[in-house]
């Protein structure tokens, strides 16, 4: 079970709106210390700002999620300075506008790959070592609901989303193996009032979330309470985060479904030798 205490390290990607900022202050009202992350450099030093006040020491580091290289320089500044961490934090995601799956372009599969997929693989490659090398600390990867179950018209987004889920689960069993002292979480949040909301055609934002669906406004969730959320989750050692609006019924279809069909397909005979 992972303790969150004052003095401690996070890092946070995706840090200067959204979800990731909200996370970025509630870990900090904790007294943990922070590396922040994000492209959007001017966005990221007014979160530093704000964290700063809260009596935390924080460092701001530029980072392109989507290069290797460069979330690899995060991890190394984050050591120079600090000396370790304990929280990872991989929270960078994006959608496109929604259509269906065979009207989806080449340059837009891509796109949510990089964004949504390849940065959590990176962050996993350049942060988890350290992590399993002192056998202590933990992995939040920002997922969403619809890593948990299907919305039509946004297949490349599900696709990422799910990809998401999937590798935190086998990171959760490949520390249960290697480095019991680790944990990971994976956050699926329902949607969110966050700067994705308005920009979800256009570019990347701070963090995943399910605003690619449409919503009443007054079904929305508020950054600050998924962040509460997620980091009870964290402390509880939950591999599942899930601030969201009814979650069951979504979830609860798709699940049902599964069973039901396989209960009632036939037993395969056993190959013979």
């Amino acid at each position: 079970m992972t303790r969150l205490v004052p003095g401690q390290v996070a890092i946070v990607t995706g840090a200067a709106s959204g979800i990731g900022k909200a996370l970025a202050e509630a870990f900090a009202k904790r007294g943990l210390n922070l590396a922040i992350a994000d492209l959007d450099s001017n966005g990221l030093r007014t979160t530093r700002d704000e964290l700063t006040a809260l009596g935390v020491e924080v460092i701001d580091v530029p980072t392109d999620v989507t290069s290797a290289e460069s979330v690899a320089q995060l991890a190394q500044t984050t050591l120079e300075k600090f000396g370790t961490f304990d929280i990872a934090c991989n929270n960078v995601g994006a959608a496109n506008k929604m259509r269906p799956l065979w009207e989806i372009t080449s340059e837009e599969w891509e796109r949510l790959l990089s964004l949504n997929l390849r940065s959590v693989i990176n962050g996993m490659r350049e942060l988890v070592p350290h992590l399993v090398h002192k056998n202590s600390g933990h992995v939040l990867n920002t997922a969403s609901m619809s890593g948990l179950s299907i919305v039509p018209g946004i297949a490349d987004y599900i696709v990422t989303k799910h990809a998401v889920v999937a590798l935190t689960e086998t990171l959760s069993a490949e520390f249960t193996a290697s480095a019991p002292g680790v944990g990971a979480t994976v956050l699926c949040p329902g949607v969110m009032r966050t700067p994705m909301l308005a920009k979800r055609e256009d570019g990347p934002a701070g963090s995943a979330d399910d605003s690619t669906m449409p919503v009443p406004t007054n079904a929305l969730i508020e950054p600050g309470n998924a962040a509460e959320i997620t980091l009870a989750a964290i402390e509880a050692d939950y591999l599942y985060a899930v601030p969201a609006i009814n979650p069951l019924v979504r979830i609860r279809g798709k699940v049902d479904r599964l069973l039901h069909e396989v209960e009632n397909q036939p037993v395969p005979p056993i190959a013979a030798r």
